[in-house]
């Protein structure tokens, strides 16, 4: 059971997890989720712009749209896990095509910094683009040329809860962090700038695979 309470409070609705589903398909796929879905839920209500009481017999998590969330420190792949992100499209796209999220109206901006020699880019902000302040501090990033970003990563919700999932890699972020050369790929992994990429991760028991295919330029 899910209680549902949008920003301003004005009701509160009851959803079973089909319901939820709709808004936010994550719901349909709990049997994926992590032991503790405490950032999931924090994600969603963000999304959401709306209060979060979900409850199962395992117990009782909240969400509110308004509160930080505690994902600070987390890799790339502890937040994509913690989130159930790692098998939603993701669509890849260079810095110059970022501005295109100050067009978005709602949606969550996960900003990585790092790494330090042998470490991984680590979550260093988490921005809600339904909030002014946080869409201000997004703005001063983004002309700020993204500086010591070597990861950004962007999602929002499409109508029936479907997910739309940015990143951004900087690679001379990374390099000059990491003090190591760019192995070189072929041009299999490069893209036109500004350009996009699409990834899609299928896991199938214990085996994945990724497939990166080039989609367009913009």
């Amino acid at each position: 059971m899910i209680l549902f309470t949008p920003v301003p409070p004005e009701l509160t609705v009851e959803h079973t997890p089909e319901q939820m589903a709709r808004l936010d398909r994550r719901f349909a796929q709990q049997g994926r989720w992590p032991a503790d879905p405490t950032l999931l839920v924090q994600d969603s209500a963000a999304l959401l712009n709306a209060h979060l009481i979900v409850r199962t017999r395992h117990g009782e998590w909240r969400g509110d749209p308004l509160a930080p969330a505690p994902s600070e420190g987390l890799t790339e792949v502890e937040w994509q896990a913690a989130l159930t992100l790692d098998s939603t499209p993701t669509v890849h796209v260079s810095a110059a095509y970022l501005t295109a999220l100050k067009s978005w109206t709602a949606g969550v901006v996960t900003v990585f910094t790092g790494p330090s020699a042998g470490t991984a880019p680590r979550v260093a902000r988490v921005l809600n683009l339904s909030t002014f302040i946080d869409r201000l501090e997004l703005e001063f990033l983004l002309e700020g040329g993204l500086s010591g970003v070597p990861v950004l990563r962007a999602h929002r919700l499409e109508p029936g809860g479907r997910l739309t999932l940015w990143r951004m890699e900087n690679p001379m972020s990374v390099r000059s962090r990491l003090g190591q050369p760019r192995l070189d790929t072929g041009g299999l992994d490069a893209e036109p700038t500004p350009g996009i990429r699409v990834e899609c991760n299928w896991a199938f028991s214990e085996q994945a695979s990724t497939r990166k295919v080039p989609l367009f330029a913009v």
